[in-house]
């Protein structure tokens, strides 16, 4: 399996996904855990932000935003949403997806 072009395909997907429907909070979250996950912090952080500030109760988002602190050498920042996560360190950390949202 190619996962590079799998996740090539997925970021065109949801790409187009915000093109149709820019508030799509969970197509934000989910493009911005697969640019987290491939490294591309500061881009997956924006979308992350924008995703919270259409659904701000949404877990899933704060819980990957809290990722994005710890990856970023900021787990202060992390630890009112995700303590279990901050304490683990960041090599065992991995944002998430949610495929309830889509």
């Amino acid at each position: 399996i190619d996962h590079d072009a799998l996740q090539r395909e997925a970021e065109r997907h949801y790409r187009a996904l915000l093109q149709a429907s820019p508030r799509h909070a969970a197509a934000l979250n989910n493009l911005g855990v697969l640019l987290l996950n491939s490294g591309r912090r500061t881009e997956a952080r924006r979308l992350l932000e924008q995703a919270l500030a259409i659904a701000a109760n949404d877990r899933n988002i704060h819980e990957n935003l809290a990722i994005c602190d710890i990856l970023e050498h900021r787990p202060k920042s992390a630890w009112h949403v995700a303590p279990k996560a901050a304490r683990r360190g960041r090599e065992t950390l991995l944002a998430y997806f949610d495929p309830h949202g889509m």
